[in-house]
């Protein structure tokens, strides 16, 4: 990331890249990459360390899988760039599946919960 912000421009995969983290969590309820403190979640972030986990992505698609897989491989020549992003099938639409995901709304209100009250255990630590 320093090469990239030393240079003056971001690559377009990069910017995604940062954006993918909205969509996992608006497809699931959750982000892809959790830990504890910075230091974990940095060395997960870097790691690429991510899954779907059941039953929490077992209506979401195979295609809407692939792009995030896509998305955040810490390759950046693997990454997808803005191109190949608006052309992949999950974002055209075509054939993609129409499915109601009644799960995700609760599950986005229960990680803020978690957030929120973790928080303000960290805060009161202080």
């Amino acid at each position: 990331m320093e090469r990239l912000l030393i240079s003056g421009a971001l690559e377009s995969s990069f910017i995604f890249c940062n954006k993918v983290p909205i969509l996992f969590n608006r497809l699931c309820g959750f982000p892809p990459f959790y830990a504890d403190n910075n230091q974990e979640l940095f060395e997960l972030i870097k790691k690429g360390n991510f899954d779907f986990p059941s039953p929490y992505w077992d209506q979401i698609s195979d295609m809407a899988k692939d792009l995030i897989k896509k998305l955040l491989n810490v390759d950046p020549a693997k990454r997808l760039d803005a191109d190949k992003v608006l052309a992949h099938p999950w974002v055209v639409g075509e054939k993609t599946p129409r499915k109601q995901l009644p799960n995700v709304t609760e599950k986005i209100r229960e990680f803020n919960a978690k957030r929120k009250f973790r928080v303000c255990f960290d805060v009161g630590k202080l």
